[in-house]
């Protein structure tokens, strides 16, 4: 008899009853997280991608907000004097924080796949356990962040050894993001990628 739990913490793992060795049906292959988190305290992980809007904020006042959640925010909203892509870099923290900004993207499905694929090609030279992402709501709608999100991890789950994945709440709120979760571990299913998903 296989039965799926669905619980509050755990979306997705299945587990099998009966028998002296039972078949905990868990899949074969390799395991993808992805975990959604209020704030980075939550996350073992130090290297965070986000967007952000051409404004007002010098680069290097980003770091001296205090919060990731934050800095996405702030990067968003006011925006910042830069135009390509930024790493951020907070040495004093142990192991160091690594904030990766991004312009957001056109829709243009060419454009969209070469912005993908320089994101893919920075995370893996800077070979992170673990990525964490806040696409804000102001940027992209909740249509073209599900899309942009799934895409993303598509290409890092194919071309990178990385197997942890984060998603910080922050202005979308929890049901969205694990509305939108759960609806990634549904299109991952059709596509046979193990991808477990925790709250």
């Amino acid at each position: 008899m296989t039965s799926t739990i669905d619980t509050d913490s755990k979306i997705g793992a299945t587990i099998a009853s009966g028998g002296i060795d039972p078949d905990l049906g868990i899949p074969k292959g390799r395991p993808i997280t992805l975990r959604i988190v209020s704030n980075e305290n939550e996350a073992e992980c130090n290297f965070w991608v986000g967007l952000f809007k051409n404004g007002t904020l010098d680069p290097s006042t980003i770091m001296d907000l205090p919060s990731i959640p934050q800095m996405f925010i702030e990067a968003a909203t006011k925006g910042v004097t830069d135009s390509s892509p930024l790493m951020l870099t907070d040495s004093f923290s142990s192991p160091p924080k690594y904030l990766y900004l991004l312009p957001t993207p056109t829709e243009d499905f060419r454009e969209r796949a070469i912005w993908i694929g320089d994101l893919v090609k920075t995370a893996k030279s800077w070979s992170p356990k673990s990525v964490g992402f806040y696409l804000a709501p102001d940027l992209l709608d909740e249509k073209n962040c599900d899309e942009l999100i799934q895409q993303i991890l598509r290409e890092l789950i194919f071309n990178s050894d990385i197997n942890d994945f984060y998603l910080l709440v922050g202005e979308h709120g929890l049901n969205s993001v694990l509305k939108s979760a759960i609806q990634l571990k549904h299109e991952f299913d059709q596509e046979k990628i193990n991808l477990f998903v925790f709250h």
